[in-house]
């Protein structure tokens, strides 16, 4: 928010540049530093990925959170290798930020049901 507001002072005052381009960047060190933050964030309700899978299981929690952090480093990387493109520098944040919350998702329960399908296997049951 900082970022925006001085932004709009900046462009009140005169100067001249392109607002895109300043808000690309300033999601692009959001982006980054949510990538840090998640590979540190240990099971809660309130930050990281929480789905059901993630909230059920510590394992679950860890690889999906350390896939996500990747993730999100990487859309802040093609973010701002995005501002090259121009018009199409947009893109390069949507697209990216879609896939890498779908494929947490979908990786999560990907694990989770690895996670499941191995412990029973392992129970010994017969019915």
């Amino acid at each position: 928010m900082f970022l925006v507001h001085a932004g709009i002072i900046a462009f009140n005052l005169g100067y001249e540049f392109d607002f895109t381009a300043l808000i690309l960047v300033g999601v692009t060190g959001l982006f980054y530093y949510s990538g840090v933050l998640l590979t540190h964030a240990e099971r809660n309700w309130f930050v990281g990925i929480r789905t059901p899978w993630t909230l059920s299981s510590e394992e679950v929690w860890n690889r999906t959170h350390a896939l996500g952090g990747r993730l999100f480093k990487l859309t802040a990387v093609r973010t701002l290798a995005g501002l090259l493109f121009g018009d199409y520098a947009l893109y390069f944040l949507l697209v990216p930020a879609l896939l890498t919350v779908g494929i947490t998702i979908v990786y999560s329960y990907y694990v989770y049901e690895r996670i499941e399908q191995g412990s029973d296997t392992g129970s010994g049951s017969n019915l």
